[in-house]
């Protein structure tokens, strides 16, 4: 656990309960107490600054952090517009990048123009088959197309 409750404090505008907490780091913020007890806030922003990567200043996700999260959403959430081309084929993350730190140390940070690729097109995503690639690195890394024809009126495909 990341927090520890201290006291309760004046309650907010919209009369939603704020307490005084202290965070793992030992600094003491007054934080909103649902956010606490539901696990939508980790840290006083500490966590954000040891990686550098959990939100820039305007608060948009850094390139990489987007990069490792769409590459999760691609292989794990059968409701990804893409996860059949991924996880439905049974392209798979490694566990070792359940942590957004642990791809980090492997993969540095996400050089401009570019984006990850694996260099083994039907492998799985770890470190010894990825990399950071530009568009056209990937366009001749891709998997062979299939083109439907029309002359096989039982063509599925």
């Amino acid at each position: 656990m990341t927090w520890t409750v201290l006291y309760d404090v004046a309650r907010n505008a919209a009369n939603q309960r704020r307490v005084m907490a202290r965070c793992v780091c030992g600094a003491s913020v007054e934080v909103l107490y649902d956010n606490i007890r539901r696990g939508r806030t980790k840290s006083c922003g500490c966590l954000k600054v040891k990686t550098g990567h959990a939100r820039s200043n305007a608060g948009k996700p850094s390139p990489t952090y987007v990069s490792w999260q769409s590459m999760r959403t691609r292989c794990l959430n059968p409701n990804s517009a893409d996860y059949h081309h991924y996880g439905g084929r049974g392209i798979c993350v490694c566990p070792e990048w359940d942590s957004f730190e642990q791809f980090l140390a492997d993969m540095g940070e996400r050089p401009v123009g570019m984006t990850l690729d694996r260099r083994e097109v039907n492998g799985n995503y770890c470190a010894d088959n990825c990399r950071w690639a530009t568009a056209v690195e990937q366009r001749h890394n891709q998997r062979p197309h299939r083109r439907a024809t029309r002359a096989n009126p039982d063509c599925r495909y």
